[in-house]
């Protein structure tokens, strides 16, 4: 053993005299440099960006028509803006013909005066804020004595007084942001960041940054130094000296292998380590899981490196080696984006997210948003709900819904887009094709059924109930093919606005139940409920049940609420009395996608991003023990009775289960398409047995993060959004196995050879 033990010294000792190695080690202690400065320190949110602003026209209209009426609040804020920007907004109000350009400068300028007039400790006045009811927060701050405030204090109310003045126009924000500092220094403008948001964005850039420093730079430089250890080894000399000892041939490729992974054993670890410390220290985010990036990134050098080994062993040549290398890179880089455009054209757009059963006739929507019905005829889905080539691309168009009205018999959906969110409709006699008939309420996150089936829509500044008669889009007064102007925003919309809330953030979701007909809200850890009053709803309670602003996705009927919180937490709750009855994580930190619940309140179940389904019996009180079919490609739920259960998986899939047992009832099973066949018979086989190299992100991303699920959403606001799910254990083993089988090719091969 100690002639093996001796040249891995060897190597070693060869990589610390490396020059490449030192430069490196030189880099990352700059790098560390240049960030050990960097800190943060949260502050209270006070600050309107141009982007806080909402319904820009309207909110120019409330403050140009009140301008010269000093006792509304409105006019008291037109009153402190310059005359130049209230001469914009003005023309902006009386202008017949848009200008988005001119209206997004105008909108920046709006924000930017808004920012300094928060300053003004004359800014909130009794008499103009008459009528308009503050927040807990802002009425204790307004208990204190407004002259009394710190100037961060002094904003912060000045910025509740104005949200609640304006709550259609002004967005919700966190109460609290985050500002980076350099030196002490602040740097750039505070992020309305909830610890939710900013821990995902840390973890996110961490992985980035890790893969880029280790799994791009560190390898390449690594593969770079390392090439040359196998080939010397056949140098004059050196090979007969070597095999001048009694020890195996293979053990000495092996050692000489060991030795050369020195090399990113020192680099890694230096810089994961650093980076450790750093994270701890100033940013206050201490990431044990961080240093299980230095074994992972070690085993992509090994994965590659067995490549170039045996490249050395049969062509002895150090720039045959790299070129190697650089080709088996090429290889997995293709096959590997092979796999990643078939799932993000082919796969991940036709996956059904939702399912629902109506008069037999079984409905689903694909992740573009695109609605079909199953025809039972030829075994396959129909598209539906269609009124042009375009309708239904997400990328386009953003739909909401369908939801079904059983009142009215009818298919809603909801095209969010600007200026308008548009409204369709479609009836089975006219095979469910879409019909615009009019303006839905902006904003709309989603829409929900109350228990005599009329639909509600749902959006951060209200929730509202659209209308049994609606007039459709070709039968409203036109001129020239254009709608004429309503009088007033209600009667511009088809639905009645309702007052459960005057003011949410876009994370919001809400919940009816089906047996009590009660509406529970969550809104930043906060949850209320409220009580159905003849056409209206009356708030009853409000309980704060998270301290941390956190989005989640409800479900309630019977005498159970359900909440699946985006950390994975499930929670369940006495609807009636709210207290905690069960708390689970089926999914470790994984999200979940939407939950769903029997009519009767006898089942709940959770679609999870990582496409996993759990359910709850409520009369056993324990999750459900049932195998279901294509567990790991679960993407969608819904309940068509009390007992019966639908699952889709594999895209399009759909299988009906009786619960509690889980027996089969039915099924629907397409064909698929002919891309979906070839990436299921050729090319996903094809990937499983190939190492994945740029995989090994996945591992790190999930080793960081605990999720194995990310979303593909810039700013993440609703957990429905389009989340990517990776295996992070796939490219482990495959690049294993295959690092496996060139090492024993190249011991067979070292140990065949003559010297």
């Amino acid at each position: 053993m100690r002639p093996y033990l001796a040249i891995i010294k060897d190597s070693f000792r060869e990589a610390l005299a490396s020059r490449v190695l030192w430069i490196l080690l030189l880099l990352i202690t700059v790098m560390f440099l240049g960030f050990a400065p960097l800190g943060w320190h949260r502050e209270l949110t006070s600050r309107i960006g141009w982007d806080d602003l909402s319904r820009f026209e309207e909110l120019a209209r409330r403050l140009v028509n009140h301008h010269d009426k000093p006792e509304t609040f409105e006019g008291r804020i037109a009153s402190m803006l310059s005359p130049g920007l209230n001469s914009e907004l003005k023309s902006i109000v009386n202008s017949s013909r848009e200008d988005r350009r001119k209206e997004r400068r105008v909108e920046r300028d709006l924000s930017v005066e808004l920012n300094k007039l928060l300053n003004r400790r004359d800014f909130y006045n009794d008499e103009a804020w008459s009528g308009i009811t503050l927040n807990d927060e802002a009425q204790e701050l307004l208990a204190q004595d407004l002259n009394q405030l710190t100037k961060d204090q002094l904003r912060r109310f000045n910025r509740l007084a104005l949200k609640a003045a304006l709550p259609r126009h002004i967005k919700q924000r966190p109460n609290r942001s985050i500002s980076f500092t350099y030196f002490n220094w602040d740097v750039g403008v505070p992020l309305p960041l909830t610890d939710e948001q900013f821990q995902e964005i840390v973890e996110a850039t961490l992985v980035t940054y890790m893969d880029f420093f280790l799994g791009v730079i560190g390898v390449f430089c690594a593969i770079l130094v390392t090439a040359s250890i196998i080939p010397n080894m056949f140098d004059a000399g050196s090979i007969n000296l070597l095999l001048s000892k009694p020890i195996s041939r293979s053990l000495l490729y092996l050692s000489k292998f060991v030795g050369g992974c020195s090399f990113v054993l020192i680099n890694s670890t230096y810089l994961v380590v650093g980076t450790w410390l750093l994270l701890g220290f100033r940013l206050d985010f201490w990431y044990p899981r961080v240093l299980l990036c230095i074994p992972v990134f070690l085993f992509l050098f090994i994965l590659y490196y067995s490549v170039s080994g045996l490249a050395g062993l049969i062509w002895r040549n150090t720039i045959v080696c790299i070129s190697v290398t650089v080709v088996f890179w090429l290889i997995c880089f293709v096959v590997g984006n092979s796999k990643v455009l078939i799932d993000t054209f082919v796969h991940s757009p036709n996956r059904v997210v939702r399912v629902m059963m109506v008069d037999d006739q079984l409905f689903a929507v694909l992740e573009r948003d695109q609605t079909q019905l199953w025809n039972s005829e030829i075994a396959s889905w129909q598209d539906v709900f269609s009124s042009s080539p375009f309708f239904g691309a997400s990328f386009l168009q953003m739909n909401v819904g369908p939801v079904y009205d059983p009142a009215n018999q009818r298919l809603l959906q909801v095209q969010r887009g600007w200026p308008k969110f548009r409204l369709f409709t479609a009836v089975q006699e006219d095979a469910w094709s879409a019909i615009e008939v009019g303006d839905a309420p902006s904003e709309i996150i989603s829409l929900i059924n109350e228990p005599d089936g009329r639909v509600l829509a749902v959006s951060p500044g209200s929730i509202a109930r659209f209308r049994d008669e609606i007039l459709p889009a070709a039968e409203r007064p036109r001129i020239f093919g254009f709608e004429l102007p309503a009088p007033d925003q209600t009667a511009a919309s088809d639905a009645v606005i309702l007052k459960p809330a005057p003011s949410m953030s876009a994370a919001m979701q809400v919940a009816v139940s089906p047996t009590t007909g009660k509406l529970y809200l969550w809104n930043d850890g906060r949850l209320s409920v409220y009580q159905p009053q003849g056409d209206d709803y009356d708030r009853t309670e409000e309980v704060v049940l998270s301290e941390e602003s956190q989005r989640a996705v409800l479900a309630v009927a019977g005498q159970h609420l359900l909440i699946a919180r985006a950390d994975g937490v499930v929670n369940l709750l006495d609807a009636e009395t709210l207290e905690l009855e069960a708390e689970y994580r089926p999914e470790a930190k994984n999200s979940p996608r939407y939950a769903i619940v029997s009519p009767d309140g006898g089942y709940f179940g959770v679609v999870f991003h990582t496409r996993r389904f759990w359910g709850y019996d409520t009369e056993a009180a324990a999750p459900l023990d049932v195998r279901w079919q294509g567990q790991g490609d679960i993407s969608a739920a819904a309940f068509v009775s009390d007992d019966e259960l639908l699952l889709v998986d594999r895209g399009n899939q759909v299988t009906q289960y009786r619960l509690p047992d889980g027996d089969v009832v039915a099924s629907w099973s397409p064909s698929g398409s002919l891309m979906q066949r070839l990436s299921w018979y050729l090319i996903d086989p094809i990937y499983t047995i190939f190492p994945k190299p740029g995989a090994l992100q996945s591992t790190t991303n999930y080793l960081l993060t605990g999720k194995e699920s990310t979303s593909i959403a810039q700013e993440i606001e609703s957990l429905d959004s389009m989340y990517v799910k990776k295996d992070p254990w796939a490219p482990v083993w495959s690049s294993l196995v295959f690092a496996a089988v060139m090492l024993t090719i190249s011991c067979v091969y070292i140990a065949r050879q003559e010297f």
